[in-house]
Formats: structure tokens, C-alpha cells, sequence
């Protein structure tokens, strides 16, 4: 019965500290779940900006090369006058 009450009172004892790590650890928590999000939307815009610069490098290449296809065509129909 001792053991009891000395267990009880044992835990009332450090009930407010357990209370208030539980509460750093909830506050802690939120802090990471933030970072993630911001770090999760960083890498969606750093992967949207890579797409549209892939995007525009492909569509580049496509001009360079109708311009050259046009240029060649061009030449050879000059040549052949």
C-alpha cells in the first residue's frame, strides 16, 4: 500500500514536468512539419522551373533545327537554278 501512495505521489510530482515536455515536444513537432512543407514546395517550384527550362531547350533545338532543314532546303534549291 506504501508503494502505492509513494508511486502516486511520485507521479504527481513530475506530472507537470511530463507536461511540459510534452508540450516542447508538440511545439517541436509543428516546427518540423513546417520545414518540411517549405522544403516539400521549394523542390516543387525547383522541379516546375527545371521542366519549363527543359521545355524551353527542347522547343530551341526544334527552331535550330527547322532553321537549319530550312537553310539546307534553301541552298540546295539556289543550287540547283
Amino acid at each position: 500500500m506504501v508503494e502505492y501512495f509513494q508511486e502516486t505521489a511520485i507521479t504527481d510530482y513530475f506530472k507537470p514536468l511530463d507536461q511540459q515536455a510534452e508540450e516542447v515536444v508538440k511545439m517541436q513537432l509543428k516546427g518540423d512539419e513546417k520545414r518540411k512543407d517549405e522544403m516539400m514546395e521549394a523542390m516543387q517550384k525547383q522541379a516546375l522551373l527545371e521542366m519549363a527550362q527543359a521545355e524551353k531547350q527542347k522547343n530551341m533545338q526544334m527552331l535550330n533545327t527547322n532553321k537549319h532543314v530550312q537553310e539546307k532546303t534553301s541552298t540546295e534549291t539556289l543550287n540547283q537554278k
